[in-house]
């Protein structure tokens, strides 16, 4: 029976570095805010320009090295991301093309922070069933570019920022919700229309496509913060300990 294993892990984060004292410039807050309620003192932020699937490259390469195989080994790529480079198609299709994977099959996940355990589960699943051999999990978030930077928003604000990784490679081998609400961005979508009904997009890259793109990628996130913080340091320790015990 096939089974799976981690071949290797790799990550990134872009190098402008972003401290409490740069928040401050940004919105109404104070250092000793932050760390009250978070502890952070830093954080990274992309630049202008940087999507999701170009971080995703750096990480992706320094998993290839960690695993010791080449980049055309991977049969599968999976990238979980709540802020992927366009609306659609599927950022896992950008990234694709970057890395230089063509004719692979590729996937969407969008699970946020448990995006890794998902990953793992569907690779593991593949991997069992002799689908693929190797399979590719991307966890790529770029959230410093949700910054609402009023007062109502500082209090997810001041968590936001960009990060790449970890990457896992997982080899094929032979043997014998309810508070969902709290944290979201609001958007368009079947739930929510933020802008008035257009005529559907164009398939050449027309202009209703673009205005869509830029609605889109000028939303912010919204948290219900002392709520989704009460929960998060309740459940998180709980949830973490047990695949670990």
């Amino acid at each position: 029976m096939a089974s799976s294993r981690i071949l290797g892990t790799g990550h990134y984060v872009p190098p402008k570095v972003v401290t409490n004292f740069d928040v401050m410039k940004m919105m109404d807050t104070t250092n000793e805010f932050i760390v009250e309620r978070t502890g952070v003192l830093r954080r990274r932020h992309a630049e202008a320009g940087v999507s999701a699937s170009d971080l995703g490259v750096f990480a992706c390469r320094a998993a290839v090295e960690d695993a010791g195989l080449e980049m055309d080994a991977i049969d599968l790529l999976i990238m979980n991301t709540i802020t992927p480079d366009h609306a659609d198609p599927g950022c896992a299709f950008f990234l694709q093309g970057k890395l230089g994977l063509p004719g692979i099959a590729v996937m969407d996940i969008r699970q946020q922070c448990a995006g890794l355990i998902y990953g793992l589960s569907i690779a593991d699943h593949f991997v069992r069933a002799g689908t693929y051999r190797h399979v590719l999990i991307a966890c790529s978030e770029v959230l410093s570019k949700r910054i609402d930077g009023s007062y109502d928003g500082r209090n997810i604000a001041i968590l936001l920022e960009t990060a790449r990784g970890p990457w896992w490679w997982v080899r094929r081998r032979r043997k014998g919700g309810g508070s969902c609400p709290r944290l979201s961005t609001p958007m368009d979508g079947t739930r929510r229309r933020s802008t008035p009904p257009r005529p559907a997009a164009r398939w050449a890259g027309g202009s209703t496509s673009r205005r869509r793109i830029s609605t889109l990628a000028g939303s912010t996130s919204e948290w219900t913060g002392r709520p989704c913080s009460s929960l998060a340091s309740r459940r998180c320790p709980m949830r973490r300990s047990k695949p670990c015990g």
